[in-house]
């Protein structure tokens, strides 16, 4: 699982999943075409629902399409888990504190 808001632009990533450096498909030219036809401002991830921020590429029939639980033989299609950003961060924060409170409570409560 890729966890995109870690990286430094993260609504400017786009990771596809099954695709190598070397890969030549017809399907990666239309979101290339698509990102190059932005003259006024950079695409988003947010912007073309073809084209979201995790993708997954079908080498035997050659596409590429929205990476869901359901296109995913491998079962680790987690897309949409974690808000993106600066808000995905600190309610990863908050989640670690409140997981350490209930820790630190239950080992009290078995204590007394």
């Amino acid at each position: 699982m890729v966890d995109a808001s870690t990286c430094r632009f993260p609504e400017h990533t786009w990771i596809i999943k099954n695709s190598w450096p070397d890969d030549n498909f017809t399907s990666i030219n239309a979101l290339l075409d698509w990102l190059l036809a932005h003259e006024d401002a950079q695409a988003t991830v947010w912007e073309d629902e073809r084209y979201p921020q995790f993708l997954i590429y079908t080498k035997s029939a050659e596409t590429l399409e929205p990476l869901t639980a359901e296109n995913d033989v491998s079962g680790y299609a987690d897309v949409g888990s974690a808000p993106a950003g600066i808000l995905g961060l600190f309610r990863r924060i908050f989640d670690l504190i409140f997981n350490i409170f209930n820790t630190i409570k239950t080992a009290v409560s078995a204590i007394t």
